[in-house]
Order: structure tokens, then sequence, then C-alpha cells
């Protein structure tokens, strides 16, 4: 039963419900835990040829320091947490407003209802302490990560042998179905990978319940509740009569593995269970791109309707190309950089490294002897109003460009091709054909998108969804 289309193997790896019957010592799927990391990492690597950098962080002085910062402000802060109806729980992903920190992902939100909710917030990569802030309403949870990821190394050996299990299993259809036979070495990694990952989750869920005033809590919006390794959160949260909604944060495309589930087990009670009970869609072609069960809501993408009227994008500069990161393949993307500085040596070309990969960027350009410009704005919307192109593969900023930017370019590898399929961009097959598509910059098209795209009045469409929950109309 070998298919050739990566993106029909790969999900017809998971299309068989005997999956969900191994479980973890306390009873949840393992194959909700394990999907991502063995369908996108693993197989998805293998098929497509890359290979999803490892993300780490150095354990130095500004770490340290990052860690006694937030352990005494959290001590001080604790109260923040309380009598709050709207937890807010989001990555880090900063930018400047006025000189002060700005979460772009859920400040808004907070705004919105600021008397009614509190933001949980993950440690920055860089270690930074994220102050002075626009909002003070703030908690972290560093300490609850790093205490999570100690646990694991002590506790992950309880979860080997029903993980063993279920890997044993699934390492015969992946064979069956796509060829790939994982080697002694892939498979004890996937094991033991998958076994810490089981217990970070299970212990990083049990320190958000246990923070958060489950007294008056009613509403948990996380970045990140639509992944299925968030599945102990999620179940918890209903455990505790607490709704939970994803927060759309990126592109969703009908091939995007976090929110798409194979026919067989899209529906399952076992799948329903550790997910959301809603997700928040910047737009009603988001939400018809994904099959994952829950309730989409199209509210609108608040923090790019913000940067639209902030910036001004009428003076980009017709010789400025962004290469854009998108977290893998790192190296292809410096030496893709190069070579357009090199046969483009009058435009000003920088590459923009995926958030993920930022802190691996500089080491991987000493590792090839390679020297290019990084576009070093923490703001991508400033990227955008000094820029005329932007390159890159599968990627949110490609469609935050649509409309802002002249001139988008996608590679059209089998990376874009599995991940972000019936795209409406310009597509380029080569580093040769990419020269010749600039320089003929009079045959491309821009792109726009109306309401579809971005909903309108976002925070009419939060406040009204917001208040019906807590009035319990939905």
């Amino acid at each position: 039963m070998r298919l050739n289309d990566p993106t029909s193997a790969i999900f017809e790896i998971e299309n068989d419900p005997h999956l969900l019957d191994f479980t973890t010592t306390d009873g949840i799927p393992i194959w909700m835990m394990a999907r991502w990391y063995i369908l996108h990492d693993v197989v998805g690597g293998k098929l497509l040829g890359y290979k999803s950098p490892e993300h780490f962080r150095k354990i130095d002085a500004d770490m340290v320091l990052f860690l006694i910062k937030a352990a005494c402000y959290n001590f001080k802060n604790k109260s923040k947490l309380k009598d709050k109806k709207v937890c807010l729980y989001s990555t880090n992903r900063k930018t400047l407003l006025d000189g002060k920190y700005y979460n772009r992902y859920v400040d808004q939100l907070y705004e919105s209802f600021s008397n009614e909710s509190v933001v949980i917030e993950q440690a920055m990569i860089d270690w930074c302490w994220p102050f002075p802030r626009k909002n003070e309403d703030v908690y972290f949870d560093t300490w609850g990560r790093v205490f999570s990821e100690i646990k694991a190394k002590f506790e992950y050996k309880k979860e080997i042998q029903n993980v063993s299990e279920m890997v044993r299993y699934l390492k015969d259809r992946v064979s069956l179905i796509t060829g790939i036979e994982f080697t002694d070495k892939e498979y004890n990694e996937i094991v033991v990978s998958v076994s810490k990952l089981i217990v970070v989750m299970r212990n990083q869920a049990d320190w958000f319940c246990r923070k958060i005033d489950n007294k008056t809590t009613r509403i948990a919006i996380i970045v990140g509740a639509g992944f299925s390794y968030s599945y102990y959160m999620n179940k918890k949260l209903k455990d505790m009569g607490i709704t939970s909604i994803e927060l759309q944060h990126g592109y969703i495309t009908t091939n995007n593995i976090m929110y798409n589930y194979a026919e067989n087990i899209a529906t399952d009670s076992r799948v329903i269970a550790g997910l959301p009970k809603y997700i928040f869609t910047y737009g009603e072609w988001w939400s018809r791109q994904m099959n994952c069960p829950a309730k989409k809501v199209a509210i609108g993408n608040p923090y790019h309707d913000l940067c639209i009227e902030h910036f001004d994008f009428s003076k980009q500069c017709n010789c400025t190309i962004v290469v854009i990161g998108i977290g893998e393949n790192t190296e292809g993307y410096i030496e893709l950089t190069k070579y357009i500085k090199d046969n483009l040596p009058t435009y000003d070309v920088k590459f923009r490294p995926h958030p993920g990969e930022k802190n691996i960027v500089i080491k991987k350009m000493e590792q090839m002897g390679i020297e290019i410009n990084l576009d070093v704005n923490d703001e991508i919307y400033k990227t955008l109003s000094e820029t005329s192109f932007v390159v890159g593969e599968a990627s949110t900023v490609l469609f935050e460009a649509a409309g802002i930017v002249k001139n988008i370019l996608v590679w059209n590898t089998a990376y874009t091709k599995a991940y972000m399929p019936n795209h409406p961009f310009e597509t380029f097959e080569t580093k040769e054909d990419l020269l010749t598509r600039i320089t003929n910059r009079n045959t491309l098209h821009n792109v726009g998108f109306g309401e579809e795209l971005w909903s309108i009045d976002w925070n009419i469409n939060y406040r009204r969804v917001i208040h019906g929950l807590l009035d319990n109309k939905m």
C-alpha cells in the first residue's frame, strides 16, 4: 500500500484508530502526544528532505539572571492571577510599542477585557527581561517549564514500555505506507523523546492549572491549545469546567498536521477529549483549512490590523529583498540568501530567521563560512514596510505581506507543495528562476485578500464571543 504523495502518506499513517489504544501510564492516548514529532519531524523530514533544528537555549548568565528575576517577580505579583475570568497563556512574541514590550499575540485581547484578564507568558528565547511593557498584568511560566524539564529527566522511564509498544506498531505502518525503515538508533530516539514529552506536558498542565484561580477563571485562551500534545492541558481544564480556546497564531492549510487529522480518527471521542472547545481564527478562509474537531470562530487578526494602521507602507525600497526562514532547512536558506546577494549586488538582501531558529543561525553561518545580512527588526511589519520583495516557502509572513509588499515569491519546494497547497502567490522553481522573476518584476502581480482572510472588527467579534461564554450563551 505504498503511497507516493508525501502528504497523503503522512495522513494515512495515522488513519488507524488502533493507534489511539496505546495509552500513557495515566490513560492518555500516546499518539496524541507523539503525532507532530513523528509525522512532521521524523517522517515528514525523511519524505521531504528537511531536518527540524533542535530548539535549545544556552545555560548562561542571562538565563540564570532571568530565572532569578522571574522568581522574584512572580512571588511579588502572584495576586495578579486572582479573580480573573479570562487567562491568556502565550508564547512570548515581543514587539515594541511606544518603547515598551508588547505581546503581539495576546496583549490586545487583554486590553479588550483588562479588568477580567491576566496574561501568563513564556520566557523569551534570548532571556531578555521583557520590561518596561504596556501590559503589566503578567505572570511568567519559566519555573514551571524548568521543573517540568527536570522531572522529565528522572520520570520518563515510567512511560518507556507503553511508548515502545506504540512505536513498534507504528513503525510497521510507516514501512508499509512509505517504505521508510527506522534504524534502532532512530527507534530509541523516538521512544525517549516521546516519553519525555509526555512527562513535560503533564507537569506543565499541572503547573498551569494550579496557578490559575479555579474559583473564578472561566476561559483559558492558549497559544498552542490546538496542538495535539496540549492534550493534558485541555483535558484538565475541561475537568475543571474551564473553556479552553486555541488562538490562531500562524498560517494554517489543509495539510497542516497540527490542525488536521486522518479521516478515521478526526471525530474519535479520544481525540476530542484532549482538544480545545474553540479555535479563534483570523477569518473564514482559515477556518475552512482544518478538520480539527473544535468549533471555529473567525474573530480577525488584531495585531495585523494594528500594524496596518501604525506603519507607513508607501515608502518601500524597490531594491530590498527579504528571505523568510521557516524553521526548517536553515542552511538552504542561508545559501539562497548568499546566492541572491552575490548575483544581485545592487539589491539589499537580508535573511529573516524564523523565531525558532534565531539562536542557531549565526552558528550555522560560522560553520558554513558564509556571511549574509540578517533582518534585525523585532517587528515583521516594520520589515515589510521597508521591503519590495518577500521570498520564502510555507510561512505566515507571506500572508501578512499580501496587499502590503509589491512582490511575493514562493520557493516551490517539496515542503511548500506538501504544507502550503493551493496558495495564491507567484512561485519559482530554481535559484536562477528567482533571479529572472526579480529582475523582470513587471511580470509579477500583487496579491490582496478581503475579509475572508482577515475578518473586520476583531474587537467587536472578540467581546461578543467572550460575553457569550461568560453569560453561558455559547
